[in-house]
């Protein structure tokens, strides 16, 4: 759906749950003539919502959102309107998470962050019928495939990954989850050497990649 005050303009929505990334996102689309701002959306649900009732030309959206996730919604949007171009904003550069939005329906994958040129790049080359994967997406999907750690942890082990990356010590978990600190540390060192990573720091990176761990938002 065009915007009446820009006749034959592409629609598009903006879904992302962090209103300063929508506002600078909006930012940047109502600055190219071709497309116009139709809603902002704070999530899936708020999303598929707003798709149904407006019929947008274009989507950008997170993939980690609360209620729907960007998954579901892309899904849903590719099946209910098959035409619709889709291009995913996110953090998470995994190439599981890239591949399995790919098989949902995105039609392009930029990280946050990435420059303004680029951003105007991949909207117009998904509205002429063409794909955008920034580069450092391209590299990581041709690198050699990063463990899953949903494959190779427990369930504990994912708990007790997903505390350390964000922050906390040994003995914070221990007394969140009710284990002893000699229990979280033997926890630690085999959850290190099953992802073959080397410290903590590094470890944090790699949760932000694999979407166990949102930066963005406090632990709670």
């Amino acid at each position: 759906m065009s915007n009446p005050e820009r006749p034959g303009s592409a629609g598009v929505i903006i879904a992302d749950d962090h209103f300063a990334i929508r506002a600078g996102l909006r930012l940047l689309l109502e600055q190219m003539p071709e497309v116009s701002v139709l809603h902002e959306a704070t999530d899936g649900d708020d999303l598929l919502e707003a798709a149904a009732r407006l019929k947008p030309d274009l989507v950008t959206t997170d993939i980690t959102m609360p209620g729907t996730d960007g998954f579901a919604a892309l899904t849903e949007l590719r099946r209910t309107q098959p035409g619709i171009r889709l291009l995913v904003m996110s953090l998470h550069d995994a190439p599981h998470m890239v591949r399995r939005a790919v098989q949902c329906g995105a039609n392009g994958y930029l990280l946050k962050g990435g420059s303004t040129m680029e951003f105007e790049h991949a909207v117009r080359s998904l509205l002429a019928g063409r794909g955008y994967f920034c580069p450092e997406v391209t590299v990581r999907l041709l690198a050699p495939p990063e463990v899953d750690a949903r494959e190779v942890l427990t369930a504990r082990q994912i708990d007790i990954c997903v505390l350390l990356a964000s922050g906390l010590t040994s003995k914070e978990i221990a007394y969140r989850l009710g284990l002893s600190s000699k229990t979280v540390d033997a926890h630690r060192a085999r959850i290190l050497e099953r992802l073959h990573i080397g410290d903590l720091a590094t470890l944090a990176l790699y949760c932000a990649r694999q979407g166990l761990v949102d930066p963005h938002r406090p632990l709670t």
